[in-house]
């Protein structure tokens, strides 16, 4: 998000935390303000913009640091290697390591930009919204 934007939430004590979960993203926003629905509008208009955005460099960076994660997985204490298949294990269309870096390897950035272009057209969304609210 914009520097400004975040700025302004931080000194009107909101906050805005976005995670990536296995089948969707959490997106949460918090703070007592009245401004909050103004704040929520905006995260979401930049997150909409990043479409149009160029982010090959991030993309190639973040891709080579997977990879590099991913290739030195194996290197784990076993334990450690074991926990980590239980989505593998547990959940149907778990990847192993090894097939997440194959495809990760030959993804590109124009495969990516193709994705984006769909985020947040469809989809469901769940609201939950609590606290003292007016209007």
């Amino acid at each position: 998000m914009t520097q400004e934007l975040n700025y302004s939430a931080e000194m009107a004590a909101m906050k805005f935390d976005l995670m990536l979960l296995r089948d969707a993203v959490d997106m949460q926003w918090s703070g007592f303000n009245d401004s909050l629905g103004v704040y929520v509008q905006e995260s979401l208009k930049f997150i909409d913009s990043m479409r149009e955005k160029d982010f090959k460099d991030v993309f190639e960076q973040v891709k080579a640091k997977k990879i590099q994660e991913l290739r030195s997985h194996y290197l784990q204490q076993t334990f450690r290697l074991a926990h980590s298949y239980l989505d593998t294990i547990l959940l149907e269309g778990g990847w192993e390591p090894s097939q997440m870096r194959e495809i990760l390897e030959s993804f590109t950035y124009e495969q990516f930009k193709q994705m984006q272009a769909q985020w947040l057209k469809t989809g469901r969304m769940l609201w939950y919204v609590y606290g003292n609210i007016e209007k």
